[in-house]
């Protein structure tokens, strides 16, 4: 790789999510904006990742390199494998880790590769979206106003409906997307950019510098949160982030943990707590005034949503709020017992 100084570095989570990731592996193939890709693969199965490293040979060819692993990145994340391919203007990289290292910490691997490969830029995208051929332009271009850029976000399957276009975000961690689930038929979207302070963690670009100065990605959360988190933090570092909605993406927004009843009260648990943990490092002594009202919220939404009855509403809320009050982060221990397992039922 040469002149990376000049190019961005695209950054993809691969977990058991073979089918998607060549898909949008493809997408960017077909694009002819100069640019690198590195795939992570957060330790899927065996069977699915031999289906993503025999799948990347149809998108480009394999090159027979060997590189140093510089300041032992690489041992450090526990990498078991770096492939690396090429096709006619873009180098894709495949490392495969022996452990899932979740959302956050798996993009803090990339980034960090990024800066070691000497990536003046770096732009997160989810797996399971293909992109217009024009949007990368249209977001480099973004980002020499400001210190983070994000595209107009379309569903895959409906790409005349909007996903969103990011939005706002509180001081306590409320959000307002814009233009979400509108046909874009039914909108007027103007083209040129506009401010925002909460973006998803779906496609989004920075300078590699400022991200590493940022703090990088909250790991106190192996899954979600990350994207509440890091908004809050550049909220309060006063970063600008803008939206290009002339730079188009489309996510299949697909369901990452479904399952039966319980393993979805399951999760929806794991979303309250990140929510709960998150919000009490931000707020600090306010956070007790903020969590009654916020308890009485979940008990609704448990009730209306989720159907538990009084006395299973009353455990689930009883627990969220011991360990609320007792952990400092939900890390992959926590989340794998819980998604497994459950909370404590009596």
């Amino acid at each position: 790789m040469t002149d990376n100084h000049r190019k961005c570095l695209f950054i993809l989570l691969n977990w058991n999510g073979t089918e998607d990731t060549l898909a949008c592996c493809e997408s960017l193939a077909q694009d002819n904006e100069l640019y690198d890709v590195l795939i992570i693969d957060n330790a899927s199965d065996e069977m699915k990742y031999n289906m993503l490293f025999e799948g990347m040979h149809n998108i480009a060819y394999e090159i027979k390199d060997v590189q140093p692993d510089v300041n032992g990145l690489l041992g450090r994340y526990e990498i078991e494998v770096v492939i690396f391919f090429k096709n006619r203007n873009k180098n894709f990289t495949l490392i495969r880790s022996s452990v899932n290292h979740g959302f956050a910490k798996g993009c803090n691997l990339g980034t960090l590769y990024a800066a070691e490969k000497n990536y003046e830029y770096i732009l997160f995208l989810n797996n399971d979206t293909v992109v217009e051929s024009n949007f990368f332009p249209i977001m480099k271009k973004t980002l020499e106003k400001c210190d983070a850029v994000i595209p107009q976000i379309r569903y895959y399957h409906d790409k005349n409906l909007i996903w969103n276009c990011g939005g706002n975000i509180t001081k306590y961690g409320k959000r307002i997307y814009f233009f979400a689930n509108k046909k874009i038929n039914d909108v007027q979207i103007e083209d040129k950019d506009f401010l925002i302070s909460f973006a998803t963690g779906c496609a989004l670009m920075f300078r590699t510098h400022f991200f590493i100065k940022l703090g990088l990605f909250s790991e106190k959360f192996f899954f979600g949160e990350e994207d509440v988190d890091l908004a809050l933090r550049m909220k309060a570092a006063r970063a600008k982030i803008l939206c290009s909605p002339k730079a188009v993406i489309y996510h299949k927004v697909g369901a990452s943990l479904a399952g039966d009843n319980d393993r979805a009260i399951n999760k929806s648990y794991i979303h309250y707590l990140n929510r709960f943990v998150n919000m009490k490092l931000h707020l600090g002594i306010e956070w007790w005034l903020w969590i009654f009202p916020s308890i009485i919220k979940v008990m609704i939404n448990n009730k209306k949503i989720s159907k538990l009855k009084l006395k299973s509403n009353i455990i689930f809320t009883m627990n969220l709020l011991f360990d609320a009050i007792n952990l400092n982060s939900v890390d992959k221990a926590k989340f794998q017992t819980v998604i497994k397992k459950g909370y404590p039922s009596a």
